[in-house]
């Protein structure tokens, strides 16, 4: 047997040999190209997409930056369109302030000058109820006491009252 089993082993092994190096030979021939070429496409995908990836980062970054600056340039506006309007408000402020003093100026004078109207109008008719009094009173004392010297003394009297009220109303 053990002369018969030699024999089988080393045909076993050359045919296995034989098998093997066909196996490798259609491996090497036909599936390796296309591994290496599959392989080398995906590489070659990868970069393309690593390269894209790369290229967008890089722009993502610069719309970031410009972003940045559009907010800080935003916020400076705001800030100084902010003091503007403070600007702007206090002096409407002021100018309110000043229309409503002018306003309230002039008011005060036209109700100055009513109450000043009124005034004469009424020193006006409260000289002529004195006048038509201190002659009503005159009347009554003629008719009382009709003496030629209280006649004389009552007109002069009476005359003198009217000239003080009149030099008074001229001054």
């Amino acid at each position: 047997m053990e002369g018969h089993g030699g024999g089988e082993f080393i045909r076993t092994l050359v045919f296995t040999s034989i098998n093997f190096i066909l196996y490798l030979f259609i491996l090497v021939k036909f599936v390796f190209p296309k591994l290496k070429g599959s392989v080398e496409k995906s590489k070659s995908e990868m970069l393309v997409e690593l390269e894209a990836s790369k290229k967008r980062l890089e722009e993502a970054k610069q719309i970031y930056n410009r972003a940045l600056e559009k907010r800080k340039s935003a916020e400076q506006e705001k800030e100084k369109i902010k003091s503007e309007i403070e600007e702007l408000t206090e002096k409407e402020c002021e100018r309110i302030r000043n229309s409503a003093e002018t306003y309230s100026k002039n008011k005060i004078e036209e109700i100055n000058r009513i109450i000043e109207m009124r005034v004469q109008e009424k020193r006006k008719e409260l000289e002529k109820y004195a006048f038509q009094l201190v002659l009503k009173l005159a009347e009554e004392k003629i008719l009382k006491v009709k003496t030629k010297e209280d006649e004389e003394r009552f007109l002069s009297l009476a005359l003198s009252k009217i000239r003080d009220l009149k030099s008074s109303n001229r001054n």
